[in-house]
Order: C-alpha cells, then structure tokens, then sequence
C-alpha cells in the first residue's frame, strides 16, 4: 500500500508530467515500475545538450507520518559519465531530504540539476577524463550501456549516430586503463572539496524562477554561480557496504538491499568494467536504432 508519502510524491509527478511549456525541458522524471520509493531522472543542459542519468532512492522510517521537520534517507546513483560524480556508486546524501518535504520534488531535482551543471562545471572531474565527458557521450552511453534509460524514457532514446560506439569503446577503455590511479582517497578528497562548495554556495529553495516547472528561462542562461543544493555527501559511505546504512520503511531493510533492488544498467559496473564491451555494444539489439549517414 502506497504511503501518504508516496502519494504525495506521485501526485507532484504527475502535475510535473502534464506541464506544456514552450521553454526547454531540463529534467524528465519516472517512478519504478515495482517499487515507488525509487525514481529515474534524467537532467539536460540545453546550453550544452549534456544529458545525465540518475537514479535515486527515498524512504522515511515511517512514511505515514510526515512532518516539516521530517528527514528521509536519500541515496543516489549517477550512471552516466560525467566531470562531478563517479558512476554506479551509492551515495548517501543525509541532509537533503527535508528539501523534498518542504520544497517538493521539484525543488530537490532542480537542486540537482544547478549542483552538475552549475557546480561541476567549476570541479576537477572525478573518476572521468573531462576530454571524453562530453554530451555527445553522455547521450550515447545512456542509448546504448542503460537499459533502464531505454525502458523508462522511450520517448528520449531517438537513434544513434555514427561512431557513436567508438565513442563509448574508447572511454570505456580508458576506465580500465586508468582504474589504479582512481584511488578512493582521491574520490573522497573530490567529494570533500563539492561538499564545501555546497556549503558556502548560494541555496535557492523557494524562488520565482521556472525551477519548479522545470524549465529554462533565458534569466537563468548567465545564472550559473547560483547554485541550489543543500547537499552534504557521506564520504565513508561511497560504495557502502550491505550494512552501512540500515533504516526501517513498513519492515527492516539496508542500503545494500535496498540499491541492489535497482535494476543494474547493463551489468557493466560489477567487476570495474571487466566486462566484453563488444557483446554490450551489438548492433543486432532491437532496443535502439543506429543512423548512418
């Protein structure tokens, strides 16, 4: 049975879903099939066409009873490159769920649409090389290594281009190239440094701009050193273990349960990227269509 919760939630989305707007969209967003604690959300840059995936997960200890100064656990995971996050890792952002229940989802998802195209653009890259994390990659790898992207965004999937798979063969190959020197220590000293800068930005929560719609106004274009985040990342926590972070919905779960429940984009992450990027990159997969010129 759905939380009032939850419902809450589905009835914003649903009021986000039906906007019409003549502006650009920046983000499309999706509950899961199975599970309505876990969204998919897709975040563009107009400016850039940049193109991010992530996926998120929601839950209070007790969803029937939410108040203003109610907390829930947040936990998000980035599945494209991208100059800000490393891909495929859980990561638990403690402080920013009071934002959605005060602020609606809106806000939280506009939150992070400003902290990757605002604040990233301003960081070293972490676990990416910021040559190859371009847009045409980032719509590239979601077409083809995501297939969650292709179940929960058809309408966004559209057809490749050529050298679209060389693309993603040669940044794929450069993960593996340059996994030792992608030191944990390094990502956490990263995500230290986009914590202080979240600290000292700017927070936008209730503004009059097109955020909550979801839409670009030309105001904004030259706004980048506004940025909306409130978030505070848990660094021991990057890629947490089963019993990192156990909290109760309607029974006892943990973080690890929890994410693992996630359908997996591709299987790719499991072992590094020791995986045989050939079979993932076949042309015979009826999901997408490839464009040649």
């Amino acid at each position: 049975m759905s939380s009032v919760f939850t419902k809450r939630l589905l009835r914003e989305w649903k009021a986000i879903s039906a906007r019409n707007s003549s502006e650009p969209s920046l983000y499309v967003l999706q509950p899961q099939d199975s599970n309505l604690h876990i969204w998919h959300l897709v975040i563009t840059n107009p400016a850039t066409t940049e193109e991010i995936y992530l996926q998120f997960f929601i839950s209070f200890e007790d969803s029937s009873r939410v108040t203003a100064d109610s907390s829930p656990v947040v936990v998000l995971r980035c599945l494209t490159p991208n100059s800000l996050l490393p891909i495929n890792r859980n990561i638990v952002l403690p402080q920013v769920g009071r934002t959605i229940v005060k602020g609606g989802m809106s806000v939280f998802v506009m939150n992070l649409w400003h902290s990757f195209f605002s604040v990233g653009a301003s960081l070293n890259a972490i676990g990416t090389d910021p040559s190859k994390a371009d847009p045409r990659l980032s719509q590239a790898w979601n077409r083809v290594i995501c297939r969650s992207f292709r179940h929960y965004f058809p309408d966004l999937v559209g057809t490749l281009r050529a050298g679209d798979y060389r693309t993603i063969k040669a940044y794929s190959k450069w993960i593996r190239n340059n996994d030792s020197q992608l030191s944990k220590s390094a990502m956490n000293q990263s995500m230290h440094m986009f914590r202080e800068h979240i600290r000292n930005a700017s927070i936008l929560q209730q503004t009059h701009y097109n955020d909550v719609n979801g839409t670009f106004p030309a105001a904004m274009q030259n706004k980048s050193a506004d940025v909306a985040s409130s978030f505070s990342y848990d660094c021991d926590n990057l890629g947490c273990t089963t019993s990192a972070y156990p909290f109760e919905m309607t029974t006892k779960f943990n973080l690890g349960t929890i994410m693992n429940s996630i359908e997996d984009t591709a299987n790719t992450a499991s072992n590094q990227y020791d995986v045989d990027i050939e079979n993932m990159l076949d042309d015979s997969t009826p999901s997408y269509k490839r464009h040649k010129h």
